[in-house]
């Protein structure tokens, strides 16, 4: 039997069952099993952890990553961006049938920095003006208490600015763009209709 099959997907403990009494996780990781029988060096999977609980996804996440780290290439195919996000190193976006993004995760996020403030109404036209003053891109997103600025060095900058104009936020958080949010906006209805 090839080096990863029953015993690395864990399923030696449910040997004896049928598999038609399987949980829906355990469904993945025999289905996972059976692909390795051939030992495989590249693994193709489809939405390997659709519809499993927390506990589930996480057990396949963690599979996946010994199964790559063993020498395998393995190829995911998702929806689950947050999970992609934390499982493969490297990440290609297709829209419409074109590879609109590629790289490691990190690399495609890492441009969408910004500081999310939440202020008191009456505050957030002063504290728009100053900041884009600075120089900052200030955008307003639905939330009309909110206000995210782009090119900011660092959150004690923006407080600085803000407090010089009279305005003291409620909330300041540092972000950076998820995988769902590259995802997002390179594949909106912003990009027109399939070529």
């Amino acid at each position: 039997m090839p080096p990863h099959s029953d015993s690395s997907v864990g399923l030696t403990e449910v040997a004896h069952k049928s598999a038609g009494s399987f949980s829906l996780g355990m469904g993945q990781r025999l289905g996972i099993a059976a692909a390795l029988l051939a030992d495989p060096a590249v693994l193709i999977l489809d939405e390997p952890v659709n519809g499993l609980d927390p506990a589930g996804i996480a057990e396949i996440r963690d599979l996946l990553i010994e199964l790559a780290a063993g020498g395998r290439t393995i190829l995911v195919s998702s929806h689950l961006l947050t999970e992609v996000e934390k499982t493969c190193d490297h990440v290609t976006i297709v829209d419409r049938g074109r590879i609109v993004a590629a790289g490691a995760p990190d690399s495609l996020a890492g441009g969408g920095e910004r500081i999310e403030l939440r202020l008191a109404a009456g505050e957030i036209a002063a504290a728009q003006r100053a900041l884009e003053a600075a120089g900052f891109r200030v955008t307003r997103p639905p939330d009309s208490a909110a206000l995210w600025v782009e090119g900011a060095p660092d959150g004690a900058t923006v407080s600085r600015l803000l407090a010089a104009a009279g305005t003291y936020p409620d909330e300041l958080i540092r972000r950076r763009d998820s995988l769902e949010d590259v995802f997002l906006r390179l594949t909106g209805p912003q990009h027109g209709p399939p070529p």
